[in-house]
């Protein structure tokens, strides 16, 4: 076993636990769409989005209700965790999406990934070997803050939420 195999385990695992914890933040955001919109048939409702869509969708939604309806400091304490979760899938598009190889000189992984903006170079960027694990447990203190959204009962962020 080399260095480099030590590195790619801990860089796999954390790709691994990355996915999770996102998917639980895409399903958290979900939910919180189907509860701003007040769908019926929450598995039917807009169910096919990704993250980020969820991320303007739910923004977009906040930002068209009516004020009476929404307790705008609980509002606002949302908005900034919608922003933290835009930002982190933006990370994770890098993480799951781009070529990864690794530097035993530097001893740092490195990525390749094509611009979706037209750019007419690639995205190149290092990234540590925690990288991954990092990005994952900003996942999980997300879906922790998500839920919290979702589940508080006394200072409700929908004045009008559903029981």
């Amino acid at each position: 076993m080399t260095a480099h195999d030590g590195e790619d385990t801990i860089f796999t695992a954390g790709i691994g636990r990355l996915v999770r914890e996102a998917a639980l933040t895409e399903y958290l955001l979900h939910t919180v769409l189907v509860e701003l919109d007040g769908a019926e048939h929450a598995y039917a409702h807009e169910a096919g989005l990704t993250g980020t869509q969820f991320v303007n969708r739910c923004v977009k939604r906040i930002q068209q209700l009516d004020g009476a309806r929404v307790n705008p400091a609980a509002r606002d304490a949302l908005l900034v965790d919608l922003e933290a979760c835009k930002a982190a899938f933006e990370e994770r598009h890098r993480f799951v999406h781009g070529t990864w190889t690794y530097d035993p000189e530097t001893c740092q992984w490195w990525m390749v990934k094509g611009r979706r903006d037209g750019g007419k170079t690639p995205e190149v960027a290092p990234a540590g070997s925690a990288s991954p694990q990092q990005l994952a447990a900003e996942f999980r203190r997300l879906n922790a803050r998500l839920f919290w959204h979702l589940a508080d009962r006394d200072d409700p962020w929908m004045v009008t939420k559903r029981v």
